[in-house]
């Protein structure tokens, strides 16, 4: 009776342990989750039109204090650790830092071949670390926590709790206050492409990277492109085209290597075979994806512009893709469909009906061929951006109908 008691006792014991165990996880659940959820409602008081509540400051210092709240919490609470090989973290951390920097370049090529604007943030000391201060607490913050529940919930489905959390952390980012004032599908469009698009494969990135490491190589990748944006006082401004195809393919390229990296080194291929079909197929669709963006922002010698108006018709219709070859303004003639930039910096593409040269000054005379008469104001050779050498047919017909909805 007596090792019978015993037994029980010990079970009991045992067994009230373990359900004090799990109430102590569940208790951490909780308590993160009240928290994002009390940060979301902080971070997004002008979409819950609640702003009128809080002054500037006082809502400024208690989102970085909740932030770093959150941080600390997690560095206490037990934690699943990541779930990549150990001795693979620092390949990753460095692979973290390196396509960090390489899509920051990339940003940066895109805006010599298209347009920079001025920086809207404060550059002034001051103005820097009042901007710099709550990101970094936001981005520690946010990224622990990020860890602590991929590598936590993820089980044997990662890619579901993957998929889960970057859409959850994207939102934190996406500045939703502004969804009340969109208004048309152009500045839907604008947003979409501008805030949705790169902050949902950017998260992307950083759950990969958390889930193969930890949080210390996604504050890295996170913190560079973030960094970028408070510190340069220019940045670039592509137009739709080519601002989508960077958002959208160069962060998923990146991790898409990254990826690839870690599996060759963790030995993780089927055969050798389909090993190098798979890096060749991987480096084909990287080389393809980054000539795509740089052929849309005009780095080759030929560019891609879409025709909005049908001044040229019927040779050229609204929502047609012209081809523009990059040429000197003096090398055009009489004929030729040219593509140029109006006082209004409009690009123009109408046809060369005239050649003037006065005092060695060359201008041009324009006319749409479904105009009834010629451009107004004569086109000199620097306004010249190029010869149109090809059409697609209605390939831009979305762009045309959200200009047109937008307007």
């Amino acid at each position: 009776m007596n090792i019978g008691k015993s037994h029980r006792n010990k079970y009991e014991v045992i067994k009230g342990g373990a359900e004090i165990i799990r109430r102590v996880e569940k208790y951490h659940y909780i308590t993160i989750v009240v928290m994002l959820f009390i940060l979301f409602v902080l971070e997004n008081t002008q979409l819950l039109g609640i702003n009128d509540f809080f002054n500037y400051y006082p809502l400024y210092f208690l989102k970085i204090a909740m932030w770093i709240a959150l941080g600390v919490l997690i560095k206490i609470f037990p934690s699943a650790m990541f779930s990549g090989l150990i001795r693979l973290r620092e390949v990753v951390i460095s692979l973290a830092f390196i396509f960090g920097v390489f899509q920051l370049l990339i940003f940066v090529i895109i805006g010599f071949f298209t347009s920079f604007g001025k920086n809207v943030y404060s550059l002034t000391p001051v103005g820097i670390t009042l901007n710099l201060v709550p990101m970094c607490a936001t981005l520690v913050g946010g990224e622990m926590c990020r860890s602590f529940l991929i590598n936590s919930l993820s089980g044997k489905k990662p890619y579901r709790a993957i998929i889960c959390f970057s859409v959850l952390f994207a939102l934190f980012n996406m500045s939703l206050g502004n969804v009340k004032s969109l208004s048309g599908s152009l500045s839907i469009l604008d947003y979409m492409n501008g805030m949705v698009f790169p902050q949902l494969t950017q998260s992307i990135a950083a759950s990969l990277l958390v889930y193969l490491a930890g949080p210390v190589p996604s504050i890295i990748y996170l913190g560079i492109i973030r960094t970028f944006s408070f510190l340069s006082p220019y940045i670039p401004n592509p137009s739709e085209i080519p601002r989508l195809l960077f958002n959208v393919l160069v962060p998923l390229l990146s991790v898409s290597i990254i990826l690839k990296i870690y599996a060759k080194e963790a030995s993780e291929f089927e055969r050798s075979t389909q090993s190098k079909t798979g890096v060749f197929g991987w480096v084909t669709v990287c080389v393809l994806s980054v000539a795509m963006v740089w052929f849309s922002v005009g780095v080759f010698p030929i560019f891609p512009s879409v025709v909005l108006t049908g001044s040229m018709e019927p040779k050229i219709m609204p929502g047609d893709i012209v081809l523009v070859e990059k040429i000197s303004g003096e090398r055009v003639n009489v004929g030729d469909v040219v593509m140029y930039y109006s006082e209004d910096d409009i690009n123009i593409t109408h046809r060369i009906i005239e050649k003037n040269n006065e005092s060695g000054v060359i201008q041009y005379v324009l006319k749409g061929d479904n105009n009834p008469s010629a451009d107004q104001k004569s086109v000199s050779t620097e306004q010249i951006k190029g010869r149109v050498i090809g059409t697609i047919p209605e390939l831009g017909k979305l762009t045309l109908y959200l200009r047109n909805s937008g307007s």
